[in-house]
């Protein structure tokens, strides 16, 4: 936090950095700037009033030179500084709030006070400022001391889903890719698939191989299984990067989705499946893949599945949709 107290010893500007929580230690910086350069200011210091109604000790703020920078505070576009400038040394007064000193959450008063002097009944007040923020609820427990803040927080985001998948320059082992949990990754240059299981990385297989020299043409094989389906939901609207049940879908008997297939909402947006979850029943959405516009005659570009399995593209005027009993979204021209 940064504040500058002008010439009668006012408060003008304040800018924000990083918020206060319970259970930071020294991440928290109050600056002061007395732009009083007449004043004899020898002694500076700060008091907070909690949520609680109680109040801390008087905690001193020592003289110290520190460079303002734009990067620490959140400022909108249109916005910029009144006083402080981007670069510029200060001459001025600064303290880092411990843990303690920040152990309540909820709304807080924090005064600053510039002094002619320090523990003396007939000093003058030079310069006063009251100023209110929130103190925030730490995400990390507290009643845990025998983990640092960083082990417990690493702890948490171990338990959070990974549905997109992270393209690295090879095995995750070797390049020292860090694991967490459900994490999965590929490698770009052999197209195998590894994900991580809370202890170590396990290969999935790898997804597509290098081009070979063309072979002797062999006799005609049976019928693989169907490509890409479009499934289409029961009503239900889609957004990207969502969870959704089996049960949103209109899924024919003993089918299921698939990783790779999309999946039509009903606000006309296509999405890819990117994340199946056959136990817990659940798939996870892409970003937006395509969206069913009604434009000018002869400009609507339509999907459909021909009967080998394969996603092709039309131009038509009035394409009309309907759902086939194998799941494939199939078009209708006039």
């Amino acid at each position: 936090m940064y504040i500058w107290f002008d010439k009668q010893g006012i408060p003008i500007e304040l800018l924000t950095d990083i918020p206060a929580r319970t259970g930071n230690n020294s991440v928290n910086t109050i600056y002061a700037y007395f732009d009083m350069p007449d004043a004899d200011i020898n002694y500076v210091y700060l008091k907070m009033e909690y949520s609680d109604g109680t109040t801390s000790n008087d905690i001193p703020m020592p003289s110290s030179s520190f460079v303002f920078s734009s990067k620490n505070i959140s400022l909108q576009d249109s916005q910029d500084t009144r006083k402080f400038v981007n670069g510029n040394l200060y001459s001025g007064y600064s303290v880092k709030l411990t843990d303690e000193q920040l152990s309540i959450s909820g709304a807080t008063k924090m005064t600053i006070y510039a002094m002619s002097a320090a523990n003396d009944d007939d000093a003058t007040r030079l310069a006063m400022g009251t100023f209110t923020f929130n103190i925030e609820k730490s995400v990390i427990a507290s009643n845990i001391s025998d983990q640092t803040q960083l082990d417990l927080l690493e702890e948490y985001v171990a338990t959070l889903p990974f549905p997109n998948l992270q393209i690295i320059e090879g095995n995750p082992d070797d390049i020292g890719t860090v694991g967490i949990t459900g994490k999965i990754v590929i490698n770009k240059n052999t197209w195998e698939l590894f994900e991580y299981d809370g202890q170590k990385w396990n290969s999935l297989g790898i997804i597509k191989g290098t081009k070979g020299d063309t072979g002797e043409k062999g006799d005609k094989g049976d019928k693989g299984d169907t490509g890409r389906s479009i499934w289409k939901t029961n009503g239900k609207e889609l957004e990207s990067n969502s969870t959704y049940s089996f049960s949103d879908l209109s899924l024919p008997e003993g089918e299921t989705p698939r990783v790779g297939d999309m999946v039509l909402g009903a606000n006309k947006k296509i999405y890819l499946i990117v994340q199946v979850d056959n136990y817990e029943q659940t798939f996870v959405t892409d970003k937006l893949y395509y969206e069913l516009l009604k434009g000018d005659p002869g400009t609507i570009p339509t999907f459909f599945i021909d009967d080998k399995g394969h996603l092709q593209v039309q131009q038509s005027e009035n394409p009309q949709f309907s759902l086939g009993d194998n799941g494939h979204l199939i078009a209708h021209y006039d």
